[in-house]
């Protein structure tokens, strides 16, 4: 049973703590009225023995601020006055028991039992009156059973196991949160350490990229003015032809390679300005009519009026004239192009779908990756060096959105581009 002294006579409360543990009650002490308070209205006990004359604040009124609050723990009073007034004031405030000094501690302890066997009986006809046999009530654990004289209702003071178990959780809480912490900043710190190379590499890929690839530039430009000097004196051939077009081919490698460094650049959107992607398709598309009728292909168009966009209008052309360019060049001879563009929502769908042979069905995303060729043998007679997607895929990442190759039926490839509508 847990009590709170109140006392402010220091060897009076040593000695009646002392007394009170001895008889197996848990004590706690305090000096002045304000403590008092402070512990009644944060802690809980099963009784209280509160002196009325105290510094701070006397007993009366911790007794009146307690009861107002709807504290009904037990209060015995403890006081040197014996007038019969001031024992009806203790009571009328809320006292359940009063006691004069000096006193017997046999006295003090049976009006403690008292006290503690009146709050017995309002939980034991709490107990008796509900339908459960057995579980908590507050702090106790109870258990009813019947006898033959009667109901017996025996109750068990948990207050220590629920408080150790609530700092078990509280412990436990705190554990996990600092665990949490620590492995954070372990991943935080570690991850750097790992992916800063990584990076490093990466941004020197990129600078060996820029920098081969202007230098490159220019000895394919001396190779190609030697070879122009080479057929004005010995006239054309075959040879200087396939002189002319593998420089052709190295001037696209070359352009490629910087456009892509150009696009891995963190602002890779120079310019951001609304502009009508339904005309930016209309005319990459009547570029590649006459390729198209060459190669026996047709173009099938479903495009959208006012379908407008926020972007790098550049690059968006140069996007859509990649995959137009790849749908003409890797589609089946005489085979119907589809392309098209509409506005669903707040997003916008670009089309195009092309019949492949040989293809199989399901996600085809890997042909957006780097140097990326479906084409094992690396053949050069289609003139592509699968850089042409993967800057598509730069492209539309840059500018929040998202791109697909799918084949649903085995026969023909689906690139599906979603990107963020301009607010009208």
């Amino acid at each position: 049973m847990r009590l709170l002294l109140a006392e402010d006579e220091k060897e009076l409360s040593d000695a009646l703590t002392v007394i009170l543990r001895h008889n197996n009650y848990s004590v706690d002490a305090v000096y002045n009225g304000l403590d008092a308070l402070d512990y009644l209205m944060n802690q809980d006990y099963d009784g209280v023995i509160l002196d009325i004359m105290m510094p701070g604040m006397d007993g009366i009124e911790v007794l009146k601020r307690i009861r107002s609050q709807g504290n009904v723990t037990p209060v015995l009073i403890l006081t040197a006055k014996s007038e019969i007034d001031e024992r009806v004031v203790g009571l009328d405030s809320g006292a359940d028991d009063y006691l004069c000094k000096p006193f017997s501690t046999k006295e003090l302890l049976a009006r403690i039992r008292a006290v503690s066997e009146k709050e017995a009986g309002k939980y034991a006809k709490k107990v008796f009156e509900a339908d459960k046999k057995k579980g908590f009530m507050d702090i106790y654990r109870f258990r009813k059973s019947a006898t033959g004289d009667g109901i017996k209702i025996i109750f068990l003071d948990c207050r220590m196991e629920l408080e150790a178990a609530r700092m078990l959780f509280i412990i436990s809480l705190l554990v996990f949160m600092l665990g949490l912490l620590a492995v954070f900043v372990l991943v935080l710190v570690f991850s750097k350490m790992v992916f800063a190379p990584v990076h490093e590499s990466y941004v020197r890929q990129r600078q060996f990229i820029t920098n081969a690839s202007h230098e490159i530039k220019t000895p394919l430009a001396v190779i190609s003015a030697n070879t122009e000097v080479l057929e004005m004196e010995m006239g054309e051939n075959q040879w200087t032809i396939s002189t002319h077009n593998q420089i052709d081919r190295l001037n696209a490698l070359t352009s490629g390679l910087l456009t892509l460094a150009r696009l891995d650049e963190e602002n890779c959107i120079r310019t951001n300005v609304r502009f009508s992607l339904s005309q930016a398709v209309s005319e990459t598309v009547s570029s590649f009519l006459a390729p198209a009728r060459l190669a026996g292909k047709t173009l099938d168009t479903d495009i959208r009026d006012n379908v407008y966009m926020s972007g790098d209008e550049k690059q968006i052309r140069q996007m859509i004239n990649i995959l137009i360019d790849n749908a003409v060049k890797y589609s089946d001879a005489d085979s119907t192009i589809a392309i098209s563009l509409y506005r669903k929502g707040g997003r916008i769908i670009f089309k195009t779908l092309n019949d492949v042979a040989g293809i199989d069905k399901g996600n085809h995303d890997i042909i957006f990756e780097r140097f990326y060729r479906r084409d094992e043998s690396r053949n050069s007679n289609m003139g592509g060096f699968g850089i042409g997607l993967s800057a598509a895929k730069s492209i539309t990442n840059a500018h929040k959105g998202k791109i697909q190759a799918t084949s649903k039926d085995g026969k023909s490839l689906g690139i599906i581009v979603t990107l963020p509508a301009a607010s009208c």
